[in-house]
């Protein structure tokens, strides 16, 4: 996201964590005084990191619809914002090197109308092994089983996501859960773990991998939209007054997250008191988890 800040978390020997992050306010208030169709030229121009799902949102909230072709590019778009995240940060987090040339040929490929679908079927073919409706419609032994043959840096990171150590047991639910916590293969990952948060990331690939019909976007009225991404909601609302921009709000999955209060700050509360070195790494754990939509650095406070 252009001009958007990033985020810091400190981290203490004891006591609560601190989360340094600023939110969208500063983006949202470049839209006042605008037209709704240079408000929608702007949003396109300053949001890089999930730019379709800020498009999407902003024409709902700003014209009531989305387009279908806009539908088409934000699954693809959460195709590749997945298959990213796993392709490199996955792969870190393995201590493997990362598939950047794989990694590369999905992002390039997702972002030309022409090229999503082959964009989609690398995606699942690198990281599931097999195709979208194979991998939605295994059974929980099979799954079990490409867990344990680890034949994918997918599979292989979910297992070790499964002997990771002083993360506490988490509670509360973010965005990817609540949208496939019931799916048969989310649950054969323990309840309250990252693996489980990580098996949904996989289950959400493969559901947009499909087709943009999975995409989920709605029109409220009255100047608000939101779309399903692939951190979550992402909500927009307009005020609209003689043709031009009175208000913008932007309520995006990293800032209900990250702001005070949030999904982020109670995870983090519940860091057990051990030694700083494995304080950190569960705290980089979690926040790697939920995904944030800017670059992070977990820091000791």
């Amino acid at each position: 996201m252009s001009g958007y800040p990033a985020l810091t978390v400190r981290v203490p020997e004891t006591g609560a964590c601190e989360i340094d992050f600023n939110g969208t306010a500063k983006m949202a208030a470049l839209l006042v005084g605008r037209a709704p169709a240079e408000a929608m030229e702007i949003v396109g121009q300053v949001f890089a990191i999930c730019h379709m799902a800020q498009r999407s949102a902003a024409s709902l909230a700003l014209f009531g619809c989305l387009p279908v072709d806009m539908r088409d590019m934000l699954a693809a778009e959460i195709v590749r914002e997945h298959s990213l995240r796993i392709l490199l940060d996955w792969a870190r987090g393995l201590g493997e090197v990362p598939n950047r040339e794989v990694a590369m040929r999905i992002n390039t490929l997702s972002r030309d109308e022409h090229g999503v679908r082959q964009a989609a079927a690398l995606a699942c073919d690198t990281i599931l092994g097999m195709g979208s409706d194979e991998f939605l419609d295994q059974s929980a032994d099979a799954a079990e089983r490409w867990i344990a043959q680890g034949d994918t840096v997918a599979a292989r990171f979910l297992a070790a996501s499964r002997n990771v150590r002083d993360v506490p047991f988490l509670s509360d639910t973010p965005g990817l859960l609540r949208r496939h916590g019931e799916n048969p293969l989310v649950r054969t990952c323990a309840a309250g773990s990252l693996a489980r948060v990580h098996m949904a990331r996989l289950v959400d690939l493969a559901f947009h991998a499909r087709s943009g019909d999975a995409v989920r976007a709605v029109s409220l009225g009255a100047g608000m939209g939101w779309v399903e991404c692939s951190r979550g909601r992402l909500v927009h609302e307009a005020e609209v007054e003689d043709g031009m921009v009175t208000a913008y709000r932007i309520s995006s999955p990293t800032e209900r997250q990250f702001g005070a209060g949030g999904l982020a700050s109670r995870w983090l509360s519940a860091l057990s008191p051990a030694d700083m070195g494995a304080r950190l790494e569960a705290a980089r754990r979690m926040v790697q988890a939920l995904d944030p939509c800017v670059e992070f650095r977990v820091e000791a406070a």
